[in-house]
């Protein structure tokens, strides 16, 4: 009896869950990925956006910047661009200079492109790593 009333509400979840109403945080990026890694070359850092597959996305941009926090706030170390035909774009380094006891981020902003139009903005978002 347990067993055959777990399996019932196992199904009604799926179901429900199933029939749950998704509504997508933007129009046209479907997902912007950012990290750190501290290796032995040194921290590594990377961000992606990618776009929905629908016929009006033709290019992505990606714009991101390295920075550290100091007393005056946050500084640029590096920044980067990657504009790809098609859903994908991506930047990212080896940053060998880092310091401990320091606070890093990257700062990041993506672009869906009609031909020469942007179609969507998205960003800054941001990804923090202490060392």
């Amino acid at each position: 009896m347990k067993k055959a009333l777990a399996f019932f509400l196992t199904i009604a979840l799926l179901i429900t869950s199933a029939a749950a109403v998704i509504t997508p945080r933007w129009s046209y990026v479907s997902s912007m990925i950012r990290g750190f890694e501290m290796t032995t070359e040194g921290l590594e850092w990377t961000a992606v956006a990618q776009a929905y597959n629908v016929p009006s996305v033709t290019d992505t941009k990606v714009v991101a910047k390295l920075q550290v926090q100091t007393t005056a706030g946050w500084g640029t170390i590096e920044t980067q661009t990657d504009k790809q035909p098609g859903r994908f774009a991506g930047v990212g380094g080896v940053y060998t200079n880092w310091l401990p006891s320091r606070s890093y981020r990257i700062e990041m902003y993506a672009y869906i492109y009609n031909g020469s139009t942007i179609i969507e903005t998205v960003g800054p978002l941001y990804a923090h790593h202490n060392t």
